[in-house]
């Protein structure tokens, strides 16, 4: 009788057992895509990402410039105040340059 109770009971542990590590494992399952979808988002804008990240305004002028060649627009970050006058806005073409901030003088724009 002891050996019928304690197959049971062996089963029924072996069955929670599956249906826990299954409902984990679905979950990691979804996770796991998550990340993955989000680490190919972000392999897209690697090149701007580590140059900004490490502060190099060389690898973003050079990053933006060669975008900027290709007809796509330069990432929003060269525009930013403190890359502006470290960059020879002559080798982009008119349509990437930034605006004149003297337009905008006196004004809360920053232009």
């Amino acid at each position: 009788m002891a050996d019928s109770m304690l197959s049971e009971w062996n089963g029924l542990r072996l069955s929670w057992t599956r249906a826990v590590t299954s409902l984990l494992w679905g979950n990691w399952l979804v996770l796991d895509a998550g990340f993955r979808a989000t680490e190919a988002i972000l392999a897209t804008t690697a090149p701007a990402a580590s140059a900004i990240a490490v502060g190099e305004p060389c690898g973003l002028i050079a990053f933006a410039l060669a975008r900027a060649k290709k007809g796509l627009a330069p990432p929003r970050e060269i525009y930013l105040a403190p890359y502006r006058d470290r960059i020879n806005w002559a080798d982009f073409p008119e349509w990437a340059r930034p605006c004149d901030p003297d337009l905008f003088e006196g004004c809360s724009h920053e232009g």
